[in-house]
């Protein structure tokens, strides 16, 4: 489905523009057919891009979780340590008083741990169990200074990945007004023709009893399903879904079960899970939750109707939280808001 600037709910990038340093158009098409072609083009690059998206944030979801184990991980260890280090003190003095030493705990407290592991590793006093208390020490240690680079390596990753994923992300976005300005040249009918995404002969009513399906939010409706004017880019456009204002981290439900068929980052239309429900007496139902702030299903996953599929967001081109539900019926758009 291609996503045009006249935003079908918000979400076009328009690569196949020249664009100038500035990110403005230096040139323009002749024709309809001529933007058509362009945004073919735009169509192809567009998934690059959003694949690239969701290849890093999968990339960091792996990483951040890596991470939190490692922490884990050397929380372990460092209390580990700390009990040897306290044992490895007691040792020592038990050891250097045996030789008339008279040393408190508060003098070997204050000393510099390495050195006194030095001293006790070299001397002819420390026999037995302590020598096993001391090269558990030396593991233990070596292993969570081990931890401690992985730390820092994915911490690097994180950092790095972020920067490249918002990178992207503004490029997403500026593309998006990029593409708007160029189409803002047509006229309302050349736009409309552009439309590959028509809506639906059917009426919902008709559809609604037989489809089932369940609101994804417990919110009210804050934009309608059809033609309106952009928030954002004060344009004309056919607004694609239904807007429900529901608060950022809110459950989003799947409307019907279903086969997860996306789960990405899609331009204005920001993170997105598509699921293809199949044929419900005769009709085949696709559904589409966009903006949200995370996932809670991957590629491929059966779900059933009600099952948390994801979470409420602002991502993509969004004036603030909320869920927009699209739903297709036999491939064209169709009031979702009637449905539910």
């Amino acid at each position: 489905m291609r996503r045009l600037a006249v935003c079908l709910g918000g979400a076009v990038l328009a690569a196949g523009f020249a664009l100038g340093g500035s990110g403005t158009v230096t040139a323009s098409p002749s024709s309809v057919a001529e933007v058509a072609a362009q945004l073919d083009t735009y169509e192809a690059e567009q998934a690059a891009l959003d694949q690239r998206v969701t290849d890093l944030q999968q990339r960091l979801d792996l990483t951040r979780s890596q991470l939190e184990q490692t922490r884990a991980t050397m929380a372990v260890y460092e209390a580990e340590i700390a009990d040897l280090e306290t044992q490895v003190i007691q040792v020592a003095l038990q050891q250097w008083q045996s030789q008339g030493v008279n040393l408190t705990l508060t003098a070997f407290a204050q000393s510099d741990f390495t050195a006194v592991m030095d001293q006790l590793t070299a001397s002819q006093w420390v026999v037995g169990n302590a020598t096993a208390l001391l090269d558990t020490y030396t593991r233990e240690r070596a292993t969570l200074e081990a931890l401690q680079a992985s730390e820092a390596a994915a911490v690097a990753q994180i950092e790095a990945d972020q920067a490249e994923t918002d990178r992207l992300v503004a490029e997403a976005n500026q593309k998006v007004q990029d593409s708007q300005n160029l189409l803002n040249r047509l006229t309302a009918a050349e736009m409309k023709s552009l439309n590959s995404a028509p809506t639906s002969s059917l009426n919902p009513g008709d559809l609604k009893a037989s489809a089932g399906l369940i609101k994804p939010v417990d919110a009210v409706l804050t934009s309608p399903f059809g033609y309106r004017i952009n928030p954002i880019l004060g344009t004309a456009e056919l607004h694609d879904g239904a807007d429900y204002g529901a608060a950022c981290g809110a459950p989003v439900a799947a409307a019907a079960g279903g086969r997860v068929t996306d789960v990405l980052y899609y331009g204005g239309y920001g993170n997105r899970v598509v699921i293809d429900h199949g044929v419900i007496d005769g009709h085949h139902y696709v559904t589409a939750y966009n903006h949200l702030s995370g996932f809670a299903v991957t590629k491929g996953a059966v779900v059933n109707q009600g099952d948390t599929v994801a979470y409420v967001g602002t991502t993509g081109l969004s004036t603030g939280c909320h869920l927009h539900f699209i739903v297709w019926v036999d491939g064209e758009l169709v009031d979702g808001n009637q449905l539910v």
